[in-house]
């Protein structure tokens, strides 16, 4: 499923107490067979991490030099208890190593793609699982392309669809791949804004309200984002991950916010829905960083998020905003009259839309 120019850049975790288990058939599923690079935690001794450093010298560390030649990485594991098996815990407490006593192995980190192949036999993930993932990655800089899941009955995969949804998940990782390929042929020539994803936090109160004041005459008419410290906490404590996310676009190199694009309304069922709602933050409006920003946030709305549409409703002066979603591939489907009360006046909006299958991670 994966061809073998892609397979040379991209490395499996597979962190099972079993090599030949339903985590590995898994893998075998995406891949079409082995694939290029597999490391097998059952068949090594990774420590769990040790502040006083008492047993190192364990296999860490040589795995870490062979994933680190590798852009993207899959990290393959059961759910155990509802969550990550503990080989796995182990493996990602450890970079805790790569902040504090190998640093510049820790830089290394930022830009890689990390995706997730789960396997159980429930129906559906467990709320909650993708968090410490998706949250790492946040944290290192890495881009967490959402997760996987088979569910097993014995050790034949339950559903029908199970290969159907193991060759759309190959053709990602092949993208990802292809992405990596092609911005080493054109590094330094046309390289993309470096951006992450943050999930706001209380923490942050200070650097947003502060952002949001150098930013008044950017937003003008369009948006009123949370200007009081009482406006910030009731802003976040909407943001449950069920009907309502939010990220921080965040200039990597700095660390400033650079912007905000909150996922809406997430509505189930037959409907796998939710609205876009986005805006930059002087002074960091204008470079691209926005249009990044969002590229990751659609690739997780699709992938971890599950959704198939997601929609944006632009005033009809907003020049910036309605060439962002054009350029990432929206479909502008029509013209809602007086769709918003913004800063006391209702205004008009064009709506966009972005279906699942037509997403283009990079365009």
């Amino acid at each position: 499923m994966i061809g073998a120019g892609d397979r040379g850049s991209i490395a499996v975790v597979l962190g099972s107490s079993r090599s030949d288990g339903n985590t590995r058939r898994a893998v075998e599923l995406v891949f079409g067979g082995r694939p290029a690079v597999l490391v097998d935690l059952s068949r090594l001794e990774v420590r769990p991490f040790d502040y006083r450093r008492r047993g190192r010298g364990d296999d860490f560390r040589s795995v870490m030099e062979r994933l680190l030649e590798r852009p993207v990485w899959v990290l393959a594991t059961p759910v155990y208890w509802y969550a990550m098996s503990g080989q796995m815990k182990a493996f990602v407490d450890r970079f805790s190593e790569l902040l504090t006593e190998r640093k510049a192995e820790g830089r290394r980190l930022r830009g890689k793609d990390v995706v997730v192949i789960a396997t159980g036999t429930d129906p559906a993930l467990p709320d909650g699982f993708e968090s410490p993932f998706r949250q790492t990655c946040d944290y290192l800089g890495m881009r967490y392309g959402g997760a996987l899941y088979l569910q097993f009955d014995g050790e034949q995969v339950a559903r029908r669809s199970a290969t159907r949804e193991a060759a759309a998940f190959a053709a990602r990782l092949a993208g990802l791949s292809q992405d990596h390929r092609a911005g080493a042929a054109t590094a330094g020539v046309m390289a993309r804004p470096q951006v992450r994803l943050e999930t706001p936090s209380a923490a942050r109160q200070r650097d947003f309200l502060a952002a949001v004041r150098r930013s008044a005459t950017l937003h003008g008419p369009f948006v009123s984002p949370p200007a009081t410290p009482a406006a910030y906490r009731h802003w976040l404590a909407r943001l449950n991950g069920r009907t309502h996310a939010g990220h921080f676009v965040v200039e990597a190199s700095s660390g400033e916010l650079a912007g905000v694009i909150n996922v809406s309304e997430i509505v189930r069922g037959a409907f796998q829905s939710a609205y876009l709602g986005y805006y930059a933050l002087a002074p960091h409006a204008g470079r691209g960083l926005m249009t990044e920003g969002m590229r990751q946030v659609i690739g997780r709305s699709f992938g971890e998020l599950g959704l198939h549409r997601v929609e944006a409703n632009i005033q009809t002066d907003n020049a910036a905003s309605l060439a962002l979603v054009a350029r990432l591939g929206f479909v502008r489907e029509g013209f809602s009259r007086r769709y918003l009360k913004i800063n006391g006046r209702w205004r008009d909006h064009e709506r966009w839309a972005l279906l699942r299958e037509n997403w283009k991670p990079r365009r």
